[in-house]
């Protein structure tokens, strides 16, 4: 349930944890967007690297994550299945 992203950032499944540790090291800071969207609010979007789905097998993994921080609607998240779905929503 561990994952890092492909050349082409697609996930790929890594049972090794060192090397999933590694990885996310080395590359999970550069795939987060922040967006500041006002005064002390802003919005995060991130790879996970671990399926946020629940019971493994049970249908695609959620690997990506945006959360608001501040403001009215502070700590309210969305997850994502793709970059693609999770860029959208940000």
């Amino acid at each position: 349930m561990n994952y890092i992203l492909d050349d082409n950032d697609e996930p790929v499944e890594i049972h090794n944890i060192l090397r999933w540790a590694q990885w996310m090291a080395d590359n999970g800071a550069y795939y987060r967007v922040n967006t500041e969207i006002g005064q002390g609010i802003n919005v995060s979007t991130h790879f996970l690297g671990i399926d946020h789905g629940g019971i493994e097998g049970t249908g695609r993994p959620i690997l990506w994550e945006t959360i608001v921080f501040g403001g009215i609607e502070n700590g309210y998240r969305e997850l994502y299945h793709t970059k693609d779905e999770a860029i959208a929503g940000h």
